[in-house]
């Protein structure tokens, strides 16, 4: 089965290239080979082959892997890229019918935990984009577990110590998971608003510093803070750095000593 999209020939040997679906093959001389259209920065166009022995030694070579120059591959990888758009455009059609019939009391169950978080479903319907957008909206909320009992009125359903990680699982409807992502969504717009505004100060803030060393010509202190010193040949542990507006413009940092 499949599309002969070529008919070409390599050391006097006839090829079919052959597409059918996501797969490419070559046929030659009734032997049937996988084949990886690719291409080669130098050689253009070719078709990769590996591992395909009786394919392979009708060509007389003994290396496990062989490629096959021909303009024909370029129309293979076209049909191909083709094949897994319309695979995935069609499943993400069917996911989207499943979620749309789905009612509020559907159960799924978020897992929160400090090296995963995600929603599983029943099938593959955790690849919707409302499951999705769903974790992402309380990660912007910067929810912890804690948050989400909170808000549920109850404690996770099971709790998985890992080595390195812990796991909160919660076993909820589709409609509570509505719910938190509602809560969620007010939460990140206020932080995300508190943010901005605290921006919007800093800039101010900076902006009068860079005005007052204009205005006086002197430089103007903007912060200042400690490190450990870098200089083995001074007697400190401490360097205070100091960050100062110009009155060209400039930002200037001075590091001191301490003794």
């Amino acid at each position: 089965m499949g599309q002969v999209i070529a008919t070409f020939e390599k050391k006097g040997i006839k090829i079919e290239a052959v597409v059918d679906g996501k797969r490419a093959y070559l046929v030659a001389q009734g032997v049937k080979a996988k084949a990886e259209a690719l291409k080669h920065d130098q050689h253009g166009w070719l078709y990769r082959i590996a591992y395909e022995k009786e394919f392979i030694k009708l060509f007389g070579v003994k290396h496990s892997v062989i490629q096959l120059v021909h303009e024909s591959a370029e129309v293979a990888k076209q049909l191909i890229n083709e094949a897994v758009k319309q695979e995935k455009e069609a499943k993400k059609r069917a996911i989207e019918e499943k979620f749309n019939a789905l009612s509020d009391d559907f159960g799924v169950q978020l897992v929160w935990g400090t090296d995963v978080q995600r929603v599983r479903t029943p099938e593959d319907l955790s690849e919707h984009d409302f499951f999705k957008q769903a974790i992402e909206t309380m990660q912007r909320a910067k929810w912890r577990s804690e948050d989400i009992e909170k808000s549920l009125g109850r404690k996770a359903d099971d709790v998985d110590w890992g080595d390195y990680s812990i796991r909160h699982e919660f076993n909820i409807t589709l409609g509570e998971l509505k719910q938190l992502v509602a809560q969620a969504e007010a939460v990140a717009q206020q932080k995300e608003e508190e943010a901005a505004q605290k921006k919007k100060a800093t800039e101010a803030a900076l902006q009068a510093k860079f005005e007052e060393a204009k205005r006086t010509g002197e430089k103007v202190e903007i912060r200042r803070w400690t490190v450990d010193c870098y200089d083995p040949r001074e007697e400190c542990d401490i360097d205070i750095v100091i960050e100062y507006a110009m009155p060209d413009g400039t930002l200037k940092v001075e590091r001191h000593h301490t003794w």
